[in-house]
């Protein structure tokens, strides 16, 4: 770090998002484009709320998933002995509790809306990996794994490369076998009716 390890191509065919308000000067939106584009980077803009709800999935839910992931192993009783084997994995998804604990409150509280709707997301995702997992449902979590790996690499290339294509269209890993995606339709379909039956029951 420091002014040694500067880097001119830092924001290269990076994105920068413009949100102006509604009575923004114009010229503060052109200063701010135009400072985007000496840099390298291309502008796009969006509505501030749409921004906040976006903010809300790419910072707070992994904030939180992070600081879940630490809490519970930290207050494992297995801990002392568990924080030796931890490796690059942990240490990447917990990196966000290596800043300042207000500023983590900040972001997470001012949000909350938009990171609320995000975490009821995160947590249905968490109950479908958990049911999978404890029916050995092998073949669909491996479907998973590859729709989640191809949207990874789409995600990654795009931004290596700063083009922004529709979903399709940098993927290049195999796409899902009919009868797999059948079966994985399948799983939610029944997940999602079990669920609505029990709401009702309730």
């Amino acid at each position: 770090s420091g002014p040694k390890e500067a880097d001119p191509s830092l924001f290269a065919i990076g994105g920068v998002g413009i949100a102006p308000g509604k009575h923004c000067p114009q010229e503060a939106v052109q200063l701010a484009t135009e400072l985007a584009q000496i840099i390298g980077s291309k502008p796009y803009f969006l509505d501030p709320i749409e921004h906040d709800g976006m903010v809300a999935a790419t910072v707070g839910l992994p904030i939180l998933m992070g600081l879940s992931l630490m809490r519970v192993a930290s207050t494992s009783s297995s801990w002392d002995d568990m924080r030796h084997l931890t490796n690059t994995a942990f240490a990447l998804a917990v990196s966000p509790m290596a800043a300042d604990p207000d500023d983590i409150r900040d972001v997470l509280l001012r949000n909350r809306e938009n990171l609320l709707h995000y975490l009821k997301a995160a947590v249905a995702q968490l109950d479908q990996m958990r049911e999978l997992i404890e029916n050995g449902e092998d073949g669909i979590l491996e479907a998973v794994l590859i729709e989640a790996a191809q949207d990874y690499r789409h995600w990654w290339d795009g931004r290596e490369i700063g083009q922004w294509e529709p979903k399709t269209a940098l993927r290049e890993m195999p796409r899902l076998e009919a009868g797999i995606l059948g079966n994985l339709g399948r799983f939610f379909t029944k997940l999602t009716t079990r669920r609505t039956d029990e709401e009702e029951e309730e």
